[in-house]
């Protein structure tokens, strides 16, 4: 189980993604066959592999998605150690422009101090697969590296 592992779902790579489904929600919270939203199946795969705790990095049109995360309870998130952690994105101050994730990142530090995984996962809702994380870490540890990024073709 990848228990060395805090998940980061940022939401702020989809950005003008599917525009036609994105007009009132962001793309996490796109409907996919009636009861789900897309961000499900990215939970739902870390939470499968035993990731316990979550930060979920927003960018704009984000309340149908806390409305359908609620308290996380879905996926077992909704507890005091660890759990579901929804952060509103880093805007410049007039609140039009997005910062970046740098900023975001920067923004919510404290989040990946006061985590006990030594390891993060970031990832986007718009993976619609199964990935093995715990393949992955094992492969990033053997490497020695700061840093493994995963990716199909």
């Amino acid at each position: 189980m990848t228990n060395d592992l805090l998940g980061v779902i940022n939401l702020g790579t989809e950005e003008g993604l599917f525009p036609e489904f994105t007009g009132h929600r962001n793309l996490a919270a796109v409907p996919f066959s009636g009861r789900y939203r897309l961000i499900d199946f990215t939970l739902t795969n870390m939470i499968t592999q035993g990731i316990n705790q979550v930060g979920i990095f927003t960018l704009d049109k984000y309340r149908s998605l806390m409305d359908h995360l609620g308290s996380g309870k879905e996926w077992d998130l909704d507890r005091s150690q660890g759990g579901l952690h929804i952060f509103p994105p880093a805007l410049k101050p007039d609140g039009e422009a997005y910062l970046g994730d740098l900023a975001n990142f920067s923004m919510h530090r404290e989040h990946f101090v006061r985590s006990k995984q030594p390891y993060v996962v970031i990832t986007g809702s718009n993976v619609l697969t199964t990935i093995d994380f715990q393949d992955m870490l094992d492969h990033h540890k053997s490497m020695g590296g700061h840093h493994t990024r995963l990716y199909g073709s």
